[in-house]
């Protein structure tokens, strides 16, 4: 109990590179400069450093129902994957872990659990897939999804996140003190009758959007960061091209993502035009 307790004080309190990561993303978007990111991660670290101080060992399994099924956690850091896992276990659950949405379909055929909780941007099946593939599908069209995000923030990324079917979402870092309540609520109240799935056409149509409008986004990133690349100093050169290495993989990973969604789209087209 006390390895794990350390770990959770870690991870959501000191972990640099969730600090980083979430300085990364947040930088020049709502927040307006780096400072303010400090200021605001250091807030969510006091605040979940509190809350695991006043809580405690004890307090962390008092009023918990594990007997509502398992957890099942699908992200494709393995930092932030074996946290959650860490936390949620130390709270009591029972808890399946997945690295992308493939991996978690294959669970889910195994057991359902009684709520998922996922990153959205994943190598193979994003969590943007990995919903619409519950969603279209009677027997888990209704496991409750927490969608957890440092990148799909943008208001219209969230209104397509509850319009594909998820249930709930959280900007990264996590704050303990409304992610552990968010799941006990979900957990215990009845799960209500999802309205109909999007089409194919439909979920398709409006993820590509989201892809493109990301990926430009990372292309502005990528080049305003090079473009700075010479003008700093060794140190914070380093620093630059750790960040730099962080957007060239989610390009990437945006881009296989594009090229599978405009597959399958001109496959429909194609066979829509073979069948008149």
């Amino acid at each position: 109990m006390k390895a794990w307790r350390s770990k959770i004080v870690w991870y959501y309190c000191f972990q640099p590179c969730h600090i980083h990561k979430f300085i990364r993303h947040r930088a020049g978007k709502d927040l307006s400069s780096e400072r303010e990111c400090l200021q605001r991660i250091t807030s969510i670290a006091n605040s979940n450093l509190l809350t695991i101080q006043k809580i405690g060992i004890k307090g962390y399994n008092k009023h918990m129902n594990t007997n509502k099924g398992s957890l099942l956690v699908v992200e494709d850091v393995p930092d932030i994957l074996n946290l959650l896992d860490t936390t949620l276990k130390f709270k009591g659950y029972r808890v399946a872990t997945a690295r992308d949405g493939q991996e978690a379909l294959a669970l889910i055929q195994k057991e359902q659990p009684a709520l998922i909780i996922t990153d959205i941007l994943m190598p193979r099946m994003d969590g943007f897939s990995l919903v619409h593939r519950l969603r279209i599908e009677p027997e888990t069209r209704n496991i409750p999804v927490i969608f957890l995000s440092a990148t799909y923030v943008a208001p219209e990324d969230k209104a397509f996140a509850l319009t594909i079917g998820a249930t709930r979402f959280m900007e990264k870092p996590v704050v303990l003190e409304e992610f552990l309540p968010l799941i006990e609520e979900l957990l215990n109240k009845p799960v209500p009758e999802m309205v109909e799935p999007l089409s194919e056409k439909e979920f398709y149509e409006g993820y590509r959007k989201r892809l493109e409008i990301k990926l430009a986004e990372k292309n502005g990133r990528i080049a305003r960061a090079e473009g700075l690349l010479p003008t700093l100093n060794e140190s914070e050169r380093e620093n630059l091209a750790v960040s730099l290495q962080h957007l060239t993989s989610e390009r990437h990973e945006i881009l296989l993502l594009l090229e599978q969604v405009n597959t399958h789209l001109s496959y429909k087209d194609n066979g829509k035009e073979a069948g008149t």
